[in-house]
């Protein structure tokens, strides 16, 4: 499963023309972008294997892994999974074309295209369930953070420069990675859904990616190169206050569990799934 982007150089916080996006890095490691159910039961997440790659599901106590959609069953490359708010659907990007579709779970039928042109990544579902934001990472007229209902209709640009976006539970704002003036190094951002109203949370002269908003909307966990070693999880108020690192060795790609006490996030040590006590506390390998 690999996947190669086409970066963009320079920055401006206001009004940037070009920009050096975060990077998205195929994945290197056995066990990675893990999205927590809401219902709190399970664990999606992408597993690579010569013949086994692909999504896979574990209960949340680390019993009962099992495939859920294997890349050799439809000659494709799975990844980036996020749920439904009803826990009923799956989205997933298929990363060979680039492109984004969504899947009934768990009986794993009506598998729907909801994107059809363009470099399409990082699918989210807004709390209710009618929005799904992600981004375009190439072409100047279209890249950049996207919204659009549930079914794929009325596809909406709503910034130029935004990767990698969340929603604010509750909120009706999208958290995101992008750039900042002064570096080409991306930054967390929160804005609404015209784009405008941008308000900067983390202020590491060094790459931030990968936010994730707690189910409360209180803070952000994301990876980081702040400490200017390998990529470690940190959380932020969403006010950008009081920046915490969570993880002394690596760690990427968190996400939170639907209660907000728990995170689950890629250990680039071992490559394998770990969770974590929402404090950084009580760490546990989740997958072996």
């Amino acid at each position: 499963m690999f996947v190669i982007l086409l970066l963009f150089i320079g920055c401006d916080c206001t009004n940037p023309t070009t920009v050096t996006p975060p990077p998205y890095d195929p994945p290197i490691f056995i066990d990675n972008e893990a999205a927590w159910s809401p219902d709190g039961f399970e664990i999606a997440y992408y597993h690579a294997g010569v013949d086994s790659g692909g999504i896979y599901i574990i209960n949340a106590d680390g019993t009962n892994r099992r495939p859920f959609l294997l890349n050799s069953q439809s000659n494709k490359s799975w990844g980036l999974p996020d749920w439904s708010p009803d826990s009923k659907w799956l989205l997933l990007n298929e990363l060979n074309s680039a492109q984004i579709f969504k899947i009934k779970y768990p009986t794993g039928d009506s598998l729907t295209q909801l994107t059809f042109s363009g470099s399409n990544f990082f699918p989210s579902w807004n709390s209710d369930g009618m929005k799904i934001a992600w981004d375009i990472s190439t072409g100047d007229s279209i890249m950049g953070t996207w919204i659009m209902n549930q079914d794929g209709s009325d596809k909406k640009r709503v910034y130029p420069y935004g990767r990698m976006p969340d929603w604010l539970p509750g909120s009706g704002l999208l958290v995101y990675s992008g750039p900042s003036e002064g570096t080409s190094e991306s930054q967390i951002w929160i804005m609404d859904t015209t784009g405008n109203n941008r308000s900067r949370i983390t202020n590491f002269n060094i790459a931030n990616r990968y936010p994730k908003a707690s189910p409360d909307g209180s803070k952000i966990v994301f990876s980081s190169h702040a400490d200017g070693q390998a990529f470690r999880v940190w959380v932020v108020n969403s006010d950008g206050s009081n920046p915490i690192k969570l993880t002394e060795t690596g760690g990427d790609k968190p996400a939170w569990s639907p209660d907000g006490t728990k995170i689950v996030y890629c250990n680039t040590v071992n490559g394998h799934l770990w969770t974590m006590n929402s404090d950084g506390s009580n760490k546990k390998q989740l997958t072996f």
